[in-house]
């Protein structure tokens, strides 16, 4: 007879609170206790399994979404098994997550329904313990938000964020925040490895200039700058041509740029490798496969991208496609919509509709883990995906309601 069993942890410092669920067959068990003190049990008895399994499901959900949150032993979880499961609770979404180069701790950064503020949280990953470090003030207009990407710097001191016109940094020390970058538009990170490069000493910034319904963003400029805000390259393009996605190499040393012309969808778009210490231009590879994204790989040999379910990688020697994933002789999978390697470069994580697969970075073959929402049930869609530095663990974002972290 199938049984099931998970321990629901409310993370109180003074007092903790738990709730364990118990489902043999179709008879699902609850016991619920605060601190030392005794269990008080119920049972229900469900007509199939498959009923008994939803309930479960209901109430696992129903408790994460009041503040418990389930935490494993690292030593005790399979790869691929969850170490920490929460949700953001009530009238918040998930804006981003990120994973302290420690892998340690959980940067949450959280958004109200009403965009009034944006919270930045840490919540412990062996506990599950939550802590408020900072809240930005929103913009008061529902579903729009000032707040455009957050993530850990180098040394997970403090926490690097964008507005629509500024590069902050957060102390986590002191709570002090500091401009490190402004312009006369508005900055995104690059989409690819958060626009840091392997170490997080070097940011890729890009100043938005306009937006394609078929293509997304459109950036004029491009800058790459230090830890402390320092311009080390930059890069503009005069309309009709503009910047569709840019990505640092994981030295920090080599720039991608994809160039497109707004007025002219159907010609080729262009990938432009930069010297970023040289400040100069490498080479120019026309790209007929037409990319919306761009990632280096972690060797900094080959360019990748994604067309119709399929990521290409580029020679940068050769400017010649040196491989597609999945290859020819299997089927494309249309539900691939953004991937991401690891940042010791071992991994390679194919993000699609309520699943990520996870393959080795060397030659792409799966490594057997396959990430999916907590409950196993909804079609959840993946928004964020952040690794440990070491590549231990990673840190998935569904539905910007929780967020789960994964033994690797």
């Amino acid at each position: 007879m199938p049984e099931d069993q998970i321990l629901l942890t409310f993370p109180d410092p003074q007092k903790p609170r738990y709730c364990r669920l118990r489902l043999v067959g179709t008879r699902l068990t609850r016991a619920s206790w605060a601190g030392s003190g005794k269990p008080r049990e119920s049972a229900v008895d469900f007509f199939t399994e498959d009923g008994a399994r939803d309930a479960l499901a209901d109430e696992v959900d129903k408790r994460l979404r009041r503040g418990f949150v389930i935490v494993r032993d690292r030593d005790a979880v399979a790869p691929g098994e969850a170490v920490l499961e929460c949700r953001v609770g009530p009238n918040r979404y998930l804006r981003g997550v990120d994973l302290h180069p420690d892998g340690g701790t959980l940067l949450a950064v959280i958004g109200l329904w009403d965009e009034s503020a944006t919270e930045i949280c840490l919540i412990d990953v062996v506990t599950g313990l939550r802590r408020l470090v900072h809240s930005i003030p929103g913009s008061g207009v529902q579903h729009y938000s000032n707040v455009r990407d957050m993530y850990f710097d180098h040394d997970g001191t403090g926490v690097v964020y964008l507005l629509e016109k500024e590069v902050r940094r957060l102390d986590l020390a002191t709570g002090g925040s500091r401009l490190l970058a402004s312009c006369q538009g508005g900055y995104a990170i690059g989409p690819a490895r958060h626009g840091w490069d392997g170490t997080r000493q070097r940011l890729l910034l890009m100043e938005y200039t306009g937006w394609l319904s078929n293509t997304g963003s459109l950036s004029g400029r491009a800058q790459v700058v230090d830890a402390e805000g320092a311009t080390l390259f930059e890069v503009s393009t005069e309309s009709p041509t503009h910047y569709q996605a840019g990505a640092l190499s994981s030295s920090g040393r080599r720039l991608a740029l994809l160039r497109v012309d707004r007025g002219a969808l159907d010609k080729p778009s262009e990938i432009e490798i930069w010297d970023v210490d040289g400040r100069r231009l490498v080479k120019k590879i026309e790209n007929s496969d037409h990319f919306f994204d761009i990632d280096f790989d972690p060797s900094g040999t080959l360019v990748i991208g994604e067309v119709s379910g399929r990521l290409r990688a580029i020679s940068l020697e050769s400017g010649e496609l040196a491989w597609t994933f999945p290859d020819a002789g299997q089927p494309e999978d249309s539900s691939l919509h953004r991937w991401r390697y690891s940042v010791d470069g071992r991994f390679l994580a194919i993000v699609g509709s309520g699943i990520v697969d996870l393959f080795t970075a060397a030659n792409r073959e799966p490594i057997g883990v396959r990430l999916r929402g907590n409950d196993g049930r909804r079609n959840h869609y993946f928004q964020g995906l952040a690794f440990s530095d070491d590549g231990s663990l990673v840190a998935a974002d569904f539905d910007g309601r929780g967020v789960t972290v994964h033994k690797l």
